[in-house]
């Protein structure tokens, strides 16, 4: 029996200091969540990583938003580097504060989040495209891609660490940068925020006026009956 729990305690001391190096060399964290270290830990980290970009630097989020541009992709160093973002428009489309009637839609205040930080600093580079599909996204996983290695996470940058989630490094990246870079570059699977918006912008102008006219002419009938 003594020597099962000399052996148990051995093969634990092992487990946690295999667990501890990979968390130390990026490879491998599980946050706990349920707790603000938790999410603070977890949040610090991914801006740690994002922190060593140097030649390229994709954020893959269906629920990215305005707040998490602020939190993460200014911490990209070097302004040489092109940030960029995809989201959905499955998420973009809703308004950022449904309690509100006329609150703004994620995909508004992300254009105006963009410009605002142009503004304040015109060296930076960030955009932002959305997967197109009104009603779900497709894609559901979230991951980052720095430079040459790719990092998958748990859950959206949004909650990142605040509930159990894990962050890990793909052990074969080209995979998923092939996809990011293939979605980025085409018009079939992502969109320009800003285009997006115009033609949302023109098609509710033209719905409006669409509707003026058909009361009007309703109207002009049951006048001359």
């Amino acid at each position: 029996m003594q020597t099962n729990t000399v052996e148990n305690t051995l093969i634990e001391s092992d487990a946690k200091r295999e667990l501890k190096a990979l968390e130390e060399k990026r490879v491998f964290l599980y946050f706990p969540g349920g707790t603000q270290e938790s999410s603070d830990r977890a949040k610090k980290i991914v801006r740690e990583l994002l922190s060593t970009v140097k030649e390229r630097c994709i954020i893959c989020d269906p629920y990215l938003s305005s707040s998490d541009i602020v939190q993460y992709a200014l911490v990209v160093r070097y302004s040489q580097v092109k940030v960029r973002l995809i989201s959905s428009i499955a998420f973009l489309k809703d308004k950022a504060d449904r309690n509100i009637d006329e609150s703004h839609t994620h995909a508004e205040k992300i254009v105006r989040t963009l410009k605002e930080i142009k503004e304040q600093d015109s060296r930076l580079n960030i955009e932002c495209r959305a997967l197109v599909g009104r009603d779900k996204s497709p894609l559901h996983d979230r991951f980052l891609v720095i430079d040459n290695e790719v990092y998958l996470l748990g859950s959206s940058l949004n909650e990142f660490g605040s509930r159990a989630t894990t962050l890990f490094r793909a052990p074969d990246s080209k995979l998923l940068i092939d996809a990011a870079e293939t979605w980025w570059n085409s018009d079939n699977d992502t969109t320009d925020l800003y285009n997006w918006l115009q033609k949302k912008d023109e098609t509710i102008k033209s719905s409006k006026l669409g509707g003026l006219f058909k009361r009007l002419l309703a109207r002009f009938n049951r006048n001359n009956s």
